[in-house]
């Protein structure tokens, strides 16, 4: 495992766990694709495509 995938499993457990977040949202530009894979490898999932700041 990566140490950029453990330090996200990390903050999703800190978020839920220590915080009691309900929900924790992940945002990335399009043309990113790592972004994606890493957050459906921590176990999130896709919902929409938002328009950010004026970019997709």
């Amino acid at each position: 495992m990566s140490s950029v995938t453990e330090a996200a499993f990390a903050i999703l457990e800190y978020g839920f766990q220590t915080l009691g977040l309900d929900r924790i949202v992940a945002i990335s530009k399009a043309a990113n694709i790592a972004s994606p894979r890493l957050m459906a490898k921590v176990g999130m999932q896709y919902k929409q495509k938002v328009d950010c700041w004026g970019t997709s």
